[in-house]
């Protein structure tokens, strides 16, 4: 079984693009990783019913930790007792245990309304919770393809360099993106229970803190990319490196994503606290898969790397444009403006 298990492994990292090179730090890597895999998934769900459960400072505490974790713990694991790329599959795997365990704890100690209790099957629930939550199954599942044709492209155009260059890239979206993503997953409840209960003045308060606060933000992001960039490039890459000349360049270009992609997040997390999956789930397709997707395929043909640094801002931009749209058009029907 556990030959078949790791041969398994081996076809997904072939198939993901992996070079003889990089093939056996993957195969690590992703073998001890998946061992984590029910804590990442509670990770994400814990911190969701925290914010639910009115604890949104616990939520963010946890997150921190888990993150603080993984960075201590690698630095422990790879440099100090030379463990290499186990070392950092097995911090990011105990960064993962630590919301896990806490919100086990916390949702059995049955201390407030949201607590853990004898299942009843209602499918009725299950299947609107499901629909409501589609748009966010599409945004990790986009995840992963544009990723997948980020590696493979610049395998394609530069090698190891390309890879590890878009990792860096895409590492640092992650973590200026969170911002974005923190903030319309703590509002979503607000939004959500202002429009159940039919508080219309509150709605379009908190409504008009939101997009001031995201027009806000996307210029202050936009600015510390563009500006930072070659230090932020630094804390991956050596200066002077290939991979850091190429992650370098790109940050000329990437960093204009940020403007549009905030509008886009928040955009989309309203939706489905207004339980309109729909939108929602369409805004999450074109956003980080159909556009981004369409825009990989063809303008490296035509471009070569400037195409890959151009595909994310060109797909933000578009989306916002539809995001502005339907926030127009459905204004009157959830009386947020």
């Amino acid at each position: 079984m556990q030959c078949r298990e790791r041969l398994f492994i081996d076809r997904i990292i072939w198939g993901l693009g992996a070079s003889s090179i990089l093939f056996p730090y993957c195969k690590e890597y992703l073998f001890i990783l998946l061992l984590f895999t029910p804590a990442s998934i509670l990770q994400v769900l814990f911190q969701n019913l925290i914010v639910t459960a009115g604890h949104p400072g616990m939520g963010m505490v946890l997150g921190v930790s888990a993150g603080i974790v993984n960075i201590l713990l690698d630095y422990i694991f790879m440099v100090s007792l030379h463990m290499g790329i186990k070392g950092a599959a097995f911090g990011t795997g105990i960064g993962y245990m630590i919301p896990a365990v806490i919100g086990l704890w916390f949702f059995s100690a049955k201390r407030g309304n949201l607590h853990f209790r004898k299942p009843v099957i209602d499918f009725s629930v299950l299947a609107e919770s499901c629909s409501n939550g589609f748009s966010e199954m599409v945004s990790q599942a986009a995840t992963v393809v544009t990723t997948f044709l980020f590696n493979r492209i610049m395998m394609k155009l530069l090698g190891e360099n390309g890879v590890a260059a878009i990792t860096i890239i895409i590492y640092t979206q992650f973590l200026l993106s969170a911002l974005y993503i923190g903030f319309s997953m703590g509002v979503a409840p607000v939004i959500s229970y202002n429009y159940g209960r039919q508080d219309e003045k509150q709605l379009k308060n908190v409504f008009s803190i939101c997009m001031r606060f995201i027009v806000f933000v996307s210029v202050t992001v936009f600015a510390v990319a563009y500006i930072f960039g070659s230090p932020l490039v630094g804390v991956f890459a050596e200066k002077g490196m290939p991979v850091y000349e190429i992650a370098r360049n790109g940050f000329l270009i990437f960093p204009f994503s940020f403007l549009f992609c905030g509008l886009n997040i928040f955009t989309s997390a309203t939706f489905t606290a207004l339980s309109n999956g729909k939108l929602s789930a369409i805004l999450s397709f074109l956003r980080p898969f159909g556009l981004i997707t369409v825009l990989l395929l063809t303008l490296p043909n035509v471009l070569g790397v400037t195409g890959v640094w151009l595909a994310v801002p060109i797909a933000e931009l578009i989306t916002m444009v539809v995001a502005l749209v339907f926030l127009y058009q459905n204004r009157e029907k959830y009386h947020y403006a």
